[in-house]
């Protein structure tokens, strides 16, 4: 069994199933991670033709063009200190998103901590969470509701999921809409704000 395919194996079981569907699961983190480009912004959004050069080569997966955007699938479970530099240092230019198994180690997140790397684990990515019934619509907007200052919003840590699908800085007003039982659409606003460590 090659490389790839012991990781294709191992990714195909975060479901918990001994028999999963590792290129399966492989094209719903593509799925997602186009979905997440787009809704950042970015004007034309591509994928490699091949996941599996992508992986072996560390070379983008999913990659976004205004603003430019590359998002990396680590074939080992947790990302270390060594790949991350050498992510960071192909490329200077783009920010940069990296998918693993189980995400990065805490040394890991210490030594990109300036936001130059965002990591999510592939469990985080395999169904686009702002896609799920039970999740309100959440847009980001110029300023809070006039009479209201940004430290009287409640807060939406950036450890939140949809806050780190979107990529929201820490300071960003989010209207969240939410319905219930049938009545009229109710904004609720909140502030981005860093994840006490």
């Amino acid at each position: 069994m090659s490389a790839y395919e012991d990781f294709v194996h191992r990714i195909g079981c975060i479901h918990r199933n001994a028999h999963g569907d590792g290129g399966d699961v492989i094209a719903r983190i593509m799925s997602t991670c186009v979905d997440m480009l787009v809704d950042r912004g970015c004007s034309s959004v591509g994928t490699h033709p091949s996941a599996e050069e992508a992986v072996t080569q560390n070379l983008p997966l999913v990659h976004g063009e205004s603003p430019l955007i590359h998002v990396y699938l680590h074939s080992e479970d947790k990302v270390g200190v060594k790949y991350a530099r050498s992510v960071m240092e192909a490329d200077p230019e783009a920010q940069l998103i990296v998918v693993s198994i189980d995400g990065c180690t805490p040394f890991t997140r210490k030594e990109c901590d300036g936001g130059m790397v965002q990591f999510f684990t592939a469990r985080e990515l395999v169904n686009n969470i702002t896609k799920h019934r039970l999740v309100p619509p959440h847009e980001k907007i110029a300023a809070p509701p006039e009479g209201t200052t940004a430290e009287q919003l409640p807060k939406l840590l950036t450890t939140d999921a949809v806050a780190k699908y979107y990529g929201w800085p820490v300071g960003s007003v989010v209207r969240v809409t939410r319905c219930f039982a049938g009545s009229e659409p109710i904004p609720y606003f909140r502030v981005v704000s860093a994840a006490i460590s």
